[in-house]
């Protein structure tokens, strides 16, 4: 009975007040597009030539599912991604090399990398980005 009220209220709202119910909804389309483009991880395509791992989705066999995570190209993607904050700290540190604060980000920064990527991909991949 009490979500009849809710519902009577909001389609009173809607029917009475037609421009502010646009502006509303409206405004909380462009919200929810933003958050949802900030929370999705994007799709990695790797580039013509690059080898990567597929997977058939079962039930529908002309569609696959690019395992980006399972090639080298999803990896090196994953360590630059994971780099930025380091690189970001250690831009800071350059411009003053004395400042203990860019000092204990930037090893923060370090020690958060190492530890992420202690058992992750072989040296010779980390060396190469």
């Amino acid at each position: 009975m009490k979500y009849m009220y809710m519902i009577s209220a909001v389609l009173y709202f809607l029917t009475h007040h037609p421009i502010w119910s646009f502006l509303i909804i409206l405004f909380f389309s462009f919200a929810m597009g933003i958050l949802l483009s900030i929370w999705r991880n994007a799709i990695l395509i790797p580039p013509k030539g690059e080898v990567f791992v597929a997977k058939y989705v079962p039930g529908f066999e002309g569609n696959i599912l690019i395992m980006s995570d399972k090639s080298d190209y999803g990896k090196k993607w994953v360590l630059n991604k994971d780099l930025k904050p380091v690189a970001k700290a250690e831009a800071q540190l350059a411009t003053s090399p004395t400042n203990p604060t860019f000092i204990s980000e930037y090893r923060l920064a370090l020690q958060a990398f190492i530890e992420k990527h202690r058992d992750g991909p072989d040296p010779d991949l980390i060396r190469s980005v």
